[in-house]
């Protein structure tokens, strides 16, 4: 029979159990299915699962999905990871996993996070924005925001089952990876090993500590000279990402020239401050180059934080450039960001949330939400 709408079960004729189905955005056709008298007069027909997968930073991806039965709905949503580099992911997203009792009728928002957008690679670009955009709280990944090849990467957008406007379960964003650079010439000046930058810390209970720290150290002589980037806070339930200031080092001789610029990445936004639910991850900062001729102009910035519940702080972001004479040494070096937080409603909209995990993803790429019950 067709049905328009949401779907009723059809008549109950003799020997034959009520038909009830879903409704996904749309109208379905229902056939009418023909049960053995033997079978329970109520028996529950499993609906196939339902699965909306992120789209990067380009659009937000969403699906209403209406339940025409009281049932259990149980549900797996993975938050979008950070934007990578070659040397690096981002951070992962945050998994969580449960179910939800519904009564019959009940309208959900599926939101499945995108992944932020890799650190890019094209050529310098004077005048562009140098700032990594953070996640959204649902929704899209961040994009790089520049045409500049040492931006960090994007932070992860949040995903979430939504009754309403109101967030039943959302799965934490992962923080964009770290960027760096340097450029040398001339004879008598080292630049140390640098550390390698952490990916964007993993969505869910992130720290600073788990975001990763970039390091980078010239030395002439007695001369030393150092960046220190530390990766940005994550957001811990309803408490945003802290952004964690940039350190410059100057022990400086009279003969030796240094100059050095540093920005400090914004906070992670607060519950609720998103326009698409929840919030956004912070935007990672761009230090203002210093260029030291002929040596190229190697700006850069730290990396976006993931969206959530709360949202990741964005990354800091350092440059320095040293000469003598002859010797010239110029280091840039971002931040990672922060991930965003995760979050699972006890009941909301006449729903109980029953959350049984919150682990990180293990993959990396765009968030994905599943549900799936029986009527």
């Amino acid at each position: 029979m067709s049905e328009q709408g949401s779907v009723n079960g059809a008549s109950k004729g003799r020997g034959g159990p009520s038909r009830r189905a879903l409704v996904v955005g749309a109208a379905w056709t229902v056939p009418v299915v023909t049960v053995a008298a033997a079978a329970p007069a109520f028996a529950a027909s499993p609906i196939a699962p339902v699965t909306i997968t992120g789209n990067g930073s380009t659009a937000m991806v969403t699906q209403i999905v209406t339940i025409t039965c009281a049932a259990t709905v149980t549900y797996t949503i993975q938050g979008g990871a950070g934007g990578s580099a070659s040397t690096a992911n981002g951070g992962a997203g945050a998994i969580q996993t449960g179910s939800l009792l519904v009564p019959a009728g009940t309208t959900l928002t599926l939101v499945a996070g995108g992944q932020g957008d890799a650190k890019l690679s094209n050529p310098y670009s004077a005048g562009a924005n140098y700032q990594s955009k953070g996640g959204l709280g649902y929704g899209n990944g961040g994009n790089s925001g520049t045409s500049d090849s040492y931006t960090g990467g994007g932070g992860g957008g949040g995903s979430a089952i939504l009754v309403g406007v109101t967030p039943l379960v959302v799965a934490g964003g992962g923080g964009g990876v770290y960027s760096t650079n340097s450029a040398t010439s001339g004879v008598g000046f080292t630049t140390a090993t640098q550390s390698q930058g952490g990916a964007g810390s993993s969505g869910g209970t992130a720290t600073v500590a788990t975001a990763g720290t970039t390091s980078k150290t010239t030395t002439y002589n007695n001369n030393t000279n150092t960046l220190t980037l530390n990766g940005a806070g994550g957001a811990t339930g309803t408490t945003a990402g802290t952004a964690v200031a940039p350190s410059v080092t100057n022990n400086t001789q009279a003969s030796v020239t240094v100059n050095s610029n540093s920005a400090t990445g914004s906070n992670g936004g607060a519950v609720g401050s998103s326009v698409s639910g929840g919030a956004n991850g912070g935007t990672g900062a761009g230090a203002t180059a210093i260029q030291v001729s002929p040596l190229p102009n190697i700006p850069c910035s730290g990396a976006g934080g993931g969206g959530g519940y709360a949202g990741g702080a964005g990354g800091s972001s350092a440059t320095l450039a040293t000469s003598r004479s002859g010797p010239y040494v110029e280091l840039a070096d971002g931040g990672s960001g922060g991930a965003g937080s995760s979050y699972a409603a006890t009941t909301a909209g006449g729903v109980t949330v029953s959350n049984t995990s919150t682990t990180t993803a293990t993959s990396y790429g765009n968030g994905v939400v599943t549900v799936s019950w029986a009527c």
